[in-house]
């Protein structure tokens, strides 16, 4: 911890002497963070005040959402619990905003620390599990140095409400996705996004997850990047796109019994049985937007996502995108398809 300080206490000192004023900021943060596991909560708080103030002047997010956190931690050490949960949440929106995974994973964790001490359990349970989901996601677990403070707040509620109340509070944390534990950390209500995605529930209903990767979807992520934001494999980024677009197709205009056309060796210039294949699939599910069975189905999509119909014809347009490995060529270029991605 004091080799760690000196080193800070440097940074700060040559940032400040260049103007550096992010730099500076991230330095206070250090610093703030050394003092607090110090016990020095005085120093903490100050040292994090004016990382905070630089950080707002600056513009940076990312230092300002720490040094947040970092103030909520000291509020609950020093008992003002309505204090630490107002930093918290501030703190929380920003990493949402910024889908910064461990961000909120231990804002959730702190959140439910100090809604522990202000003696609500079942709900300090909910928090833990909700942030014991992304921990597991990310495989790892609450940081070593808060991890004295994750052990004694599990003690605690679980005391508090016995094993089998603690552990149905904690699933149902674990069953929550990340909109809706933060909107339930933050004691809002979920995004109309969120209501959006709920109203395309099929009578097969798509799980949490699939929720979560149609809204990445919809906003044009490929394969690929959805694993990247979500932390998985492209392998179950692209399991969870086809079990999505199969769920929506299902509920589409397709006709019953629909089955691919056979292959057979194309002529120069005209589509494979995979293009006119996806071609029919967009005609099914969006209508006559084609002139003929060799309609480029880029196109078709393209002008499907911009027509005003259903927020359902628009995700489904979506999928094909991400599912079919020809609209990824298309969309990629050659080679530019990771295999497994897109299922080739």
């Amino acid at each position: 911890m004091a080799r760690s300080a000196t080193l800070a206490e440097e940074g700060l000192r040559l940032h400040r002497i260049a103007g550096n004023g992010p730099g500076a900021a991230g330095a206070l943060l250090h610093l703030g963070i050394t003092r607090s596991f110090q016990g020095d909560l005085d120093a903490a708080g100050r040292l994090y005040e004016e990382s905070l103030t630089i950080s707002e002047d600056e513009g940076d997010r990312w230092i300002r959402s720490n040094t947040l956190f970092g103030l909520g931690i000291v509020g609950w050490l020093r008992a003002d619990n309505a204090g630490a949960l107002r930093r918290e949440k501030e703190s929380l929106r920003l990493k949402h905003n910024m889908d910064d995974r461990t961000g909120i994973a231990l804002c959730l964790e702190a959140l439910g620390w100090i809604t522990a001490a202000d003696d609500h359990p079942e709900r300090a349970a909910t928090l833990l599990g909700a942030a014991q989901s992304i921990w597991d996601a990310l495989l790892t677990e609450t940081y070593e140095p808060w991890k004295g403070y994750h052990n004694a707040c599990v003690a605690r509620v679980r005391s508090g409400l016995g094993p089998d109340a603690f552990d149905t509070a904690f699933r149902k944390g674990t069953a929550m996705s990340i909109t809706q534990a933060v909107s339930y950390a933050l004691e809002e209500p979920e995004s109309p996004r969120s209501h959006q995605l709920a109203a395309l529930r099929q009578p097969e209903s798509l799980t949490e997850r699939e929720h979560e990767v149609a809204a990445l979807v919809a906003q044009g992520l490929s394969n690929k990047e959805i694993a990247v934001r979500l932390v998985v494999s492209p392998r179950t980024a692209e399991s969870h796109v086809r079990h999505i677009l199969s769920d929506l197709i299902r509920a589409s205009k397709s006709p019953p019994g629909w089955k691919p056309a056979p292959t057979r060796r194309t002529e120069p210039g005209e589509k494979s049985a995979r293009e006119r294949q996806t071609c029919r699939r967009a005609r099914a599910a969006f209508g006559s937007l084609t002139s003929g069975p060799n309609e480029d189905p880029s196109r078709v999509l393209r002008n499907s996502a911009s027509l005003t119909i259903t927020g359902h014809h628009q995700l489904t347009a979506r999928l094909f995108a991400a599912a079919d490995p020809f609209l990824c060529h298309m969309s990629h270029g050659p080679g530019n398809c990771a295999a497994g991605e897109t299922g080739t």
